[in-house]
């Protein structure tokens, strides 16, 4: 079911253990559990948060992964298919370690951004479920 009110009809944060994950949702969160929650990554045991604009739709949303050292990767996926990334074009073209989903992988720089900008995607995708214009964007 979309949401009524909100365009984020959800926030969901999982938490990372040496027993497993445990998941928080927020149902029509406002900005500053949002904001609360990515600033609150830390690349180890909060390494991603999710926002969902339709409740019944989980192959459409935003995620934001990350945390440490100011490296985050911030994606738009529709449909499961189709997905938008947001990216620093002019970054060293090296690759680093970055915890995503509990799991460390290699990321390229060119594909990470900084927590202004992670946080400016959020917020543009919370108020208008567009793509943020002050962030660079790659459709994959």
């Amino acid at each position: 079911m979309a949401c009524v009110t909100d365009l984020v009809c959800s926030l969901t944060v999982p938490v990372w253990s040496e027993s497993g994950v445990e998941t928080q949702v927020v149902d029509a969160p406002a900005w500053a559990d949002i904001d609360k929650a990515i600033r609150a990554l830390d690349g180890h045991v909060r390494s991603e948060v999710y926002l969902h604009q339709d409740r019944d739709d989980a192959e459409t949303y935003m995620a934001i992964a990350g945390g440490s050292r100011n490296r985050y990767l911030v994606f738009v996926c529709h449909d499961n298919k189709r997905y938008d990334e947001a990216v620093t074009p002019d970054a060293a073209d090296k690759t680093v370690n970055l915890v995503t989903g509990g799991q460390t992988g290699e990321f390229r720089l060119r594909s990470l951004v900084t927590l202004n900008e992670a946080l400016e995607a959020a917020r543009v995708y919370h108020q208008s479920g567009q793509l943020a214009g002050g962030v660079v964007w790659r459709h994959r």
